[in-house]
């Protein structure tokens, strides 16, 4: 097969999820076009709609599909902080994404500070000295968040209670109804199912490189665990390209 053009049967598309397989069938005759989408994710398709979509041509294996390269820089100080307060380092990424868009100097309107946009009241209570040290800011930050967590014991009250405060929270006994909280605990979740999905390009936990295999028939497989299926019997005559 090296060479050959990667095909799928008419009108297919496929989007890339982290954990699924995808066998695409051995036809000729349709092109597969590898397309930017929204957050960083990464479309499969023979629908070319655009011109920055790029034909995916013999053996080239597609790309990782999310790779948020803003992150990389605070990968191990994020890591350090989740597993430090028992967060899950997902949650954490995906509160810094809608909190700074990973700007470790960021100040908000109303005084919020760094990569977890820390209030210098609550930079003092988790003990932050520097808000734009990012070590320090994603400790405190990390630190709070588990707090909450553990307070309410509900993610997405905790990320209300992040937004809008424990008080507002307790008064409306659940998510208070503000539309900049409503839509931010939202925002959250959207990008914590993100990153549980397609990781962060850099993570060795939970980054999802894109591997591609041809099986006996000529059918090419799309995977980020090719090992799992490789060590199984059934998947044992697969070879990389």
């Amino acid at each position: 097969m090296r060479g050959s053009t990667v095909t799928l049967p008419a009108a297919a598309a496929l989007l890339l999820a982290g954990t699924f397989l995808f066998p695409l069938p051995g036809r000729s005759g349709t092109t597969v076009y590898r397309c930017p989408g929204e957050d960083g994710v990464t479309i499969y398709t023979n629908l070319f709609d655009h011109a920055e979509c790029k034909p995916v041509i013999g053996d080239e294996p597609p790309p990782r599909p999310s790779g948020d390269a803003r992150s990389q820089p605070y990968e191990v100080a994020i890591a350090k902080a989740a597993d430090e307060y028992g967060v899950d380092r997902n949650l954490l990424r995906a509160v810094i994404k809608c909190e700074s868009n990973f700007n470790h100097l960021a100040v908000s309107r109303a005084g919020a500070q760094g990569l977890m946009q820390l209030m210098p009241e609550t930079a003092r209570l988790v003990k932050v000295n520097n808000p734009f040290d990012a070590g320090e800011n994603l400790a405190g930050g990390a630190r709070y968040l588990k707090y909450l967590l553990d307070k309410f014991g509900d993610t997405r009250l905790a990320l209300a209670a992040y937004n809008a405060g424990e008080g507002a929270v307790r008064r409306h006994g659940g998510i208070p109804p503000y539309e900049e909280t409503r839509n931010y605990v939202e925002a959250v979740q959207r990008q914590y199912d993100r990153y549980c999905t397609f990781g962060t390009g850099g993570d060795p936990i939970t980054s999802a490189d894109i591997e591609s295999f041809i099986d006996r028939e000529g059918t090419r497989l799309f995977t980020n665990r090719p090992w799992k299926y490789r060590k199984a019997a059934d998947w044992s005559h697969l070879e990389a390209p």
